[in-house]
């Protein structure tokens, strides 16, 4: 099987289970949204991102190195297994200590508190799960990982129409996670071992191998942790300024923009390994693998992009209903930070996948510290539209830097692969202002109309899928 092939099988694997497992767990949010209303919904996305945040600091950045050490140094894979894991331990135990630390300080009331000491314990066994899966990619067998993720959604949603079905609190949807979490975790231990380590295992730490993790990960987790602050961050801004509704408003119009980012997620995870071979190998490789990406990841978006703005009063009234109707503003803002977000498909993956993770966490820094001064100064005031605005600007800043840096390396040219997808997007837009239809219908034509005027303005060629051969 040859490189490209192997690439558009680990995609497909990624892209049916994360789509199944994103479905799955925006069912959950919808309904969960619905059940609670706006306000306690608010809660729970504060914890849930408070916990999500300091979950980064636990990874430290030492999947991605994982994976990039062991697709080629796959004979390494017990040393990297046990000592990353005993470091990961320790980073465990000093970030939950860190996170009570916060929720002391920050002193909200005991039942959010509760909620935020039960989270943080699964957040440490899905920093694991993580680490677990990096080893997976590396070996290119990304089954196991497609199965275990969709496994551990369907236990989620179980948990959660128990919770409703009996009516119970979110500290019960919590247990709930919890037991899920240690059954994935279990099963994923197994099959790990059996497949990637099939000798025994002993507890033998590194300290060379330690330090070197360390070393090579910690600007990576600086750029994650950043990455995360510019997703999430404005959540814990607005549950400071603003009510709980808000921030129940605004985290529900982010569950769809996360939704729709899953298919720069699958693509970029799935090209990532091959990115780091051929930046060794072959220049002309990588130029070709970035720039069939990009033209892919512009083609997708657009249209996207262009529904969204459109469709967002539709869409809001779908899935959360009429009390959730003043995030449409914010939610047609945020689709703007999703175009952002495909162009930059394989920009910043290239900086770290190509040893410059510090060029990495200084790119992502800059836009992370742009966001957090503007959620300061915009959320006050603007609330929900100020966190999306803030988002956008921040987002804008990071591709083009990246993209100016490895622009400067490999004379990439994209400008040109907007042209196509815009101008086939204008008749798909106009029949969806035209025709009074409902949202589903309408997303349906629209997704047809393009596709046909993409083919008739030579946007699909024969070589557009070369990528996956």
């Amino acid at each position: 099987m040859n490189h490209f092939a192997t690439i558009f099988k680990n995609f497909g694997l990624l892209s049916a289970s994360d789509i199944i497992s994103r479905i799955l767990g925006f069912i959950l949010i919808v309904l969960f949204a619905r059940y609670l209303g706006a306000e306690q919904f608010g809660v729970y996305s504060y914890v849930i991102v408070l916990t999500l945040l300091f979950g980064t600091l636990m990874d430290f950045g030492m999947p991605i190195i994982t994976t990039r050490d062991l697709s080629h140094e796959k004979e390494k894979t017990k040393d990297y297994l046990v000592t990353g894991g005993i470091l990961k331990l320790f980073l465990s135990v000093i970030v939950v200590l860190l996170l009570l630390i916060v929720t002391w300080i920050i002193n909200k009331p005991d039942e959010v508190n509760t909620l935020i000491y039960i989270a943080s314990i699964w957040t440490v066994i899905n920093s694991y799960e993580r680490f677990f899966f990096s080893i997976f990619q590396a070996y290119e067998i990304m089954k196991y990982e497609s199965i275990l993720v969709v496994m551990a959604k369907i236990g989620w949603l179980i948990s959660l129409l128990i919770v409703i079905f009996y009516k119970l609190d979110l500290s019960a949807l919590f247990l709930f996670y919890l037991i899920t979490a240690i059954f994935t975790f279990i099963v994923t231990y197994s099959i790990l071992k059996k497949r990637t380590i099939k000798e025994q295992i002993r507890l033998k730490f590194d300290k060379r191998l330690a330090v070197y993790l360390l070393k090579e990960s910690w600007p990576l987790a600086l750029g994650v942790g950043l990455v995360n602050i510019l997703y999430y961050f404005d959540t814990i801004i607005m549950s400071i300024y603003q009510p709980y509704t808000e921030v129940g408003i605004y985290s529900a119009m982010y569950k769809i923009i996360i939704l729709i980012a899953v298919g720069r997620k699958l693509f970029s995870t799935a090209v990532y390994p091959k990115l780091t071979r051929y930046y060794k190998t072959s220049k002309e490789k990588l130029c070709e693998l970035i720039h069939k990406s990009e033209r892919l990841s512009i083609s997708l978006i657009v249209p996207i992009m262009v529904g969204g703005l459109i469709l967002a009063k539709e869409i809001v009234m779908l899935f959360f209903g009429e009390q959730y109707l003043s995030g449409v503003l914010p939610l047609r803002i945020l689709f703007f930070q999703l175009l952002f977000s495909y162009t930059n498909l394989l920009f910043t993956p290239y900086l770290h996948g190509t040893g410059r993770q510090r060029v990495y966490a200084v790119v992502v820094g800059i836009g992370a510290v742009l966001n957090t001064v503007l959620n300061f100064i915009l959320i006050p005031k603007y609330s929900m539209t100020g966190a999306a605005v803030s988002t956008i600007i921040a987002f804008a800043l990071i591709f083009f830097i990246a993209y100016f840096i490895v622009n400067r390396e490999l004379h990439l040219r994209i400008w040109s692969l907007f042209l196509k997808p815009i101008i086939a997007s204008i008749p798909m837009g106009l029949v969806i202002i035209t025709i009074p239809m409902h949202v589903i219908g309408l997303v349906i034509i629209g997704a047809i109309i393009y596709l046909i005027t993409l083919k008739i303005v030579g946007g699909v060629k024969k070589e557009y899928f070369q990528l996956f051969e």
